[in-house]
């Protein structure tokens, strides 16, 4: 029984090939990222930057603008608390939205250590123009950023509507990621002492249709996608 076999030549699977490739290219001009991907991606990239600034920023406890008691003894108790952190915050007007800053150790009747610095020289800025990293409001107007509307404003950018935190740190909305002077991470719950986490901790933002995007933060500080 004679069978008659043809295979592709070469010049067909080079043309199969070629289509994929032209296909896959208008797929990609065609579905471009989704809000949720871009605001995975900005949030990942602003990790790495607060945690470049823990590294490469000191904030010298015996330095004037930290220390204001004898020996500052007081100061070097909240220590930890000053260390820059990353804030996811539910703004009533603006809705999710966060922050980059640092919080320093000394006491005054403006700062309880509630994480909302009032002082300028504690917000991360941007190192391209120079204006905050904040949704907070401040009096410099100089600077002032549209971030209550722009990038930082996750919410109204994006369309995220939950941001939840869960892992190494625990599990709640919101809240701050903070890496310390050697880049490790730490944890921040509202009226609780700075931790280190038990595990990886998990940033999970939602968007509107209920799809989610995750991130991960190892114990070490890595950040990346998960």
């Amino acid at each position: 029984m004679k069978h008659n076999l043809k295979g592709f030549s070469l010049f067909e699977l080079l043309l199969v090939l070629s289509l994929i490739g032209i296909f896959s290219s208008i797929a990609l001009i065609s579905y471009p990222k989704s809000h949720l991907q871009e605001a995975q991606e900005q949030v990942i990239n602003h990790l790495h930057f607060t945690r470049y600034l823990a590294l490469h920023t000191t904030k010298t406890i015996t330095q004037a603008p930290f220390c204001q008691s004898d020996f500052c003894q007081e100061e070097r108790k909240h220590f930890e608390k000053s260390f820059w952190r990353l804030q996811f915050t539910n703004l009533k007007n603006i809705g999710w939205a966060y922050s980059i800053f640092s919080d320093s150790a000394r006491i005054s009747k403006t700062k309880n250590f509630d994480n909302r610095p009032m002082d300028s020289s504690e917000i991360a800025r941007n190192p391209f123009d120079g204006k905050y990293l904040s949704v907070y409001t401040y009096n410099n107007t100089k600077f002032a950023n549209g971030l209550r509307e722009g990038d930082l404003s996750l919410q109204k950018r994006y369309k995220i509507s939950h941001i939840k935190i869960k892992g190494g740190c625990g599990e709640y909305e919101g809240g701050r990621i903070l890496f310390d002077e050697l880049g490790f991470l730490r944890c921040k719950i509202a009226n609780n002492p700075v931790s280190l986490p038990t595990n990886t901790l998990i940033i999970e933002l939602l968007d509107d249709f209920g799809r989610s995007a995750k991130i991960c933060i190892l114990q070490s500080g890595f950040v990346k996608k998960c």
